[in-house]
């Protein structure tokens, strides 16, 4: 058996079974449009959200971040019914709202720097849910510890895993500046026992960073949202490769081109952590990636 893959609401579960076993898993989620991320008006998603997503039932009110947050309510507008309506397109208005909802949810406060990745947050939280329903099954009684490879300046993993789970979280990041800010954030949340920021130089190798953390340090997680786009070929958030099956997004798409592309796209980004985890097998229980192609699954 080389693949088996089955769908659980936008997420697809491919346990790797080369040497199969319960404790060596590859897990890639497919990443859904921004529509589905944050969606218009009352998010009318909220049926393939994880049960427990804060955001199932909760729908962001626009209204009322308006009242709360002036540096929010300059991205909204009242239309001639009296609706208040949000401006997806705008990037400082997309920063301005993760920020507002990661303040008021869950009382985090950070830095997005303009040029740089800004996270959706129920998506992001659907993801932490996701890992913890495979530690409650399968580890329950044991401590979780996470690496997350490439957590960008936001670190907005590390630092959702821990302040709603209260794992420890490895955050891999290898731009000097994203660094700096995701250290920033960290300290400013008060999380510095729980998250360590990790740098690493040229291509991030998996090996090299689980082999620094000690013999004895046993990994739950490695989990990752890779750059989605191969530098090499005409795709990116505005060209896509499957027109035709995914419609154009909803809200403008913010980062730098490391972010989103790499050498190889998606596929060989994760093939690289693949071949690493041969030699971890023993070191890191489960892998978990997006993919932002479906097909890419089929690789």
């Amino acid at each position: 058996m080389a693949y088996q893959c089955t769908v659980n609401y936008a997420f697809v579960s491919i346990p790797y079974c080369k040497s199969f076993n319960r404790q060596h898993y590859f897990h890639y989620t497919v990443h859904k449009s921004v529509k589905k991320i944050f969606g218009v008006n009352k998010m009318n998603f909220n049926r393939r959200m994880h049960p427990r997503n804060f955001y199932r039932n909760n729908p962001p009110n626009f209204a009322e971040l308006a009242l709360q947050y002036p540096d929010f309510r300059q991205h909204c507008a009242i239309d001639i019914y009296g609706k208040v309506n949000f401006n997806f397109k705008n990037p400082d208005a997309i920063r301005a709202l993760t920020n507002v909802l990661l303040k008021k949810d869950f009382g985090l406060s950070i830095e997005i720097p303009p040029d740089s990745l800004v996270p959706r947050i129920p998506g992001r939280l659907n993801y932490i849910h996701w890992l913890q329903d495979l530690a409650a099954s399968h580890f329950p009684d044991e401590s979780v510890r996470c690496i997350d490879i490439g957590s960008g300046a936001s670190c907005i993993y590390p630092l959702l895993g821990a302040k709603v789970c209260g794992w420890k979280f490895i955050a891999v990041e290898k731009l000097p500046d994203a660094i700096e800010c995701a250290r920033k954030n960290v300290m400013k949340n008060n999380l510095q026992n729980l998250i360590s920021v990790v740098e690493v130089d040229g291509p991030i190798n998996l090996y090299n960073v689980v082999e620094q953390l000690g013999a004895e340090m046993i990994c739950s997680f490695c989990m990752c949202n890779p750059p989605f786009f191969d530098s090499q070929r005409k795709e990116g958030p505005g060209n896509l490769s499957f027109p035709s099956r995914r419609p154009a997004p909803h809200s403008c798409t913010v980062g730098r081109h490391e972010e989103m592309f790499a050498d190889g796209g998606e596929v060989h980004f994760v093939k690289r952590i693949i071949n690493d985890s041969e030699r971890l097998r023993k070191r890191v229980r489960y892998h978990k990636n997006f993919f932002y192609y479906y097909a890419f699954c089929k690789t």
